[in-house]
């Protein structure tokens, strides 16, 4: 049982003997987590599970699948996402993390309309699988400097408006651009 007032957050693997498989929508949303640590079995994150936990600064989530919209928006504290088997980003999941500087999502293959608005520090993104990138994908992240998506086909509209230190972008699949 997750208590108000803990500042690490470590999922069990079951609840009364049923296995713990996702992270509800808003369960944990404007708490004082610094942490949380999820184990195996969760595969999915649910809307604005996480949103505005200012003082987030560490997710381990090695089997999620699936990230919710708003899932992690306004974490300002958040510095790097590890998310090696999710496929699916929502709309706004990584909005307004403006210590996010590091992303790794090796699976992705879908991301969400304003998933890393305003993410200020992140300076490069690398979405070997992403396939489809959202309308306003990368707004305003300002030290944004190089980008490799691959495999991605559709780039919605105003994707990277506003990185203005953008200087390399590699999308050698892509058939619509915004």
């Amino acid at each position: 049982n997750w208590e108000a007032g803990r500042t690490n957050v470590v999922i069990p693997w079951a609840i009364g003997g049923v296995p713990v498989t996702a992270i509800g929508t808003e369960a944990f949303q404007m708490s004082g987590i610094v942490s949380v640590i999820a184990p195996q079995t969760v595969t999915a994150i649910g809307n604005s599970a996480f949103a505005y936990c200012y003082t987030l600064t560490s997710v381990s989530l090695p089997q999620a699948t699936s990230i919710g919209d708003y899932a992690f928006y306004k974490c300002a504290s958040l510095t790097s996402v590890n998310l090696p088997q999710a496929t699916s980003i929502g709309d706004s999941a990584f909005d307004s993390c403006a210590s996010l500087a590091s992303v790794n999502l090796p699976q992705a293959t879908s991301i969400g309309d304003y998933a890393f608005f305003d993410c200020d520090t992140l300076a490069s993104v690398s979405l070997p699988q992403a396939t489809s990138i959202g309308e306003r994908a990368f707004v305003g992240c300002d030290t944004l400097a190089s980008v490799s998506l691959p495999q991605a086909t559709a780039i919605g509209g105003h994707a990277f408006a506003y990185c203005d230190t953008l200087a390399s972008v590699s999308l050698p699949q892509a058939t619509s651009i915004g």
